[in-house]
């Protein structure tokens, strides 16, 4: 008999807990407080919070008993599907705050070029990491201007479109003109043949190498190196290019 009486308080104790870790209101998530967010709507984001948290626990026929207990929240599975759902965001950081709320930090991508496809029917912004998150619908957008000139596959929102060394590339030139000469670059062309063509401010163009035994930190140096004592400023006007892919600097 003791041991009939021992299961009853065991299993009565099981399902104690089992209502205190599911079910108790204390514990049930009931808020969702979002930030960082400017373009991603607040409420799809809440959305894709709740579809997380809400847990069939007993489901048999039409009757469903759920749950939004605070224990049962995956914040790992929420930022990945939060990440997963919104290209435009580049990081998402959740956290669980003891006991009924999640926290979700939003970083959106900021548009560094836009990229054109191969066919240039289509534009899209694309970040610093070359990583597509929001086709344009205005074409008279007044930023650089990033083409890929051979075919490079379909393109997908949240996926990169062009590579992280010519992205390193196309950053360290950028910065470099600016910082050295104020001067801009309008646009930049990827060729199959790993050149990169840049277009300045000034309408004249540099050409450079991207191939695996290239050095584009050298080439960068012999281009200062030239804008510095070659090349004045007031050259600079009737300047059409600069060829930085050999080992001897060309320009004309």
């Amino acid at each position: 008999m003791p041991v009939f009486w021992h299961s009853v308080l065991f299993l009565a104790f099981v399902g104690v807990i089992f209502y205190f870790f599911l079910f108790f209101q204390k514990f049930q998530i009931k808020n969702i407080i979002i930030s960082g967010n400017e373009k991603v709507s607040s409420q799809d984001i809440k959305n894709i919070v709740l579809s997380e948290v809400d847990k069939k626990i007993i489901s048999f026929l039409n009757f469903n008993i759920k749950s939004r207990s605070f224990f049962l929240a995956d914040a790992k599975n929420i930022k990945k599907q939060i990440l997963d759902s919104f290209p435009m965001a580049e990081n998402v950081k959740v956290n669980k705050n003891f006991p009924e709320s999640i926290i979700v930090e939003v970083k959106e991508r900021s548009p560094f070029a836009v990229f054109y496809s191969q066919n240039n029917d289509d534009r899209f912004y694309i970040d610093e990491n070359g990583v597509v998150f929001e086709q344009l619908q205005e074409f008279g957008q007044d930023m650089l201007a990033v083409r890929q000139l051979t075919n490079s596959g379909s393109i997908f929102l949240g996926k990169k479109a062009v590579e992280k060394n010519i992205m390193e590339a196309v950053l360290k030139i950028k910065k470099s003109l600016n910082e050295k000469f104020k001067i801009d670059i309008k646009e930049a062309d990827i060729s199959k043949s790993m050149r990169l063509d840049v277009k300045t401010g000034e309408n004249w163009q540099i050409y450079f190498n991207l191939s695996p035994d290239s050095d584009i930190n050298l080439q960068i140096t012999k281009l200062n190196l030239l804008l510095t004592g070659e090349i004045s400023k007031e050259a600079r006007k009737n300047l059409e290019y600069i060829d930085l892919r050999f080992d001897r600097a060309y320009y004309k």
